[in-house]
């Protein structure tokens, strides 16, 4: 439909290297669009995900529990995250393996600071002093937003 629009601009400014360059830019406006709320929803997620990590993290430190971390805070999660948490609380009413929950709740979010945050929660979930490493996990969240800040 693009293209068409841009062949037919093209061919009332009766030239045929216009109609083809025409044609091809229009054709490459939805692509755009669909790079640019790409982008827009990846930094959204990112953002839910700080403040979701953050929240847990800090929960989990004070109480000892990842469970009950995330019981406490399933309320203050941003509803895009939600439901993934809310999906991995349920699981580990059903799963004796606490560990397994967490591998499908890193699994169902495809972010790498997060898959990262996971993996130290595996660890923590064996050595409750390693706590304190999720901490610098929550502060790269702040560091990628204020670099992408910066460069848009």
């Amino acid at each position: 439909m693009f293209t068409a629009a841009g062949a037919f601009i093209g061919l009332l400014l009766q030239s045929i290297i216009a109609t083809a360059i025409l044609g091809v830019m229009f054709f490459m406006i939805p692509l755009w669009r669909l790079k640019i709320y790409r982008n827009k929803y990846r930094k959204y997620m990112t953002a839910q995900l700080e403040s979701t990590t953050s929240l847990v993290t800090i929960s989990y430190i004070r109480c000892n529990s990842f469970i009950q971390a995330v019981e406490e805070n399933i309320d203050q999660i941003s509803p895009i995250v939600r439901p993934k948490f809310q999906k991995f609380l349920d699981e580990c009413k059903v799963n004796a393996s606490v560990k397994n929950c967490v591998r499908n709740l890193r699994d169902s979010i495809n972010n790498t600071l997060f898959k990262e945050w996971c993996e130290i929660v595996l660890k923590t979930l064996d050595n409750s002093e390693m706590k304190e490493a999720l901490l610098p996990i929550c502060e790269k969240y702040t560091n990628i937003k204020i670099v992408q800040d910066e460069i848009d």
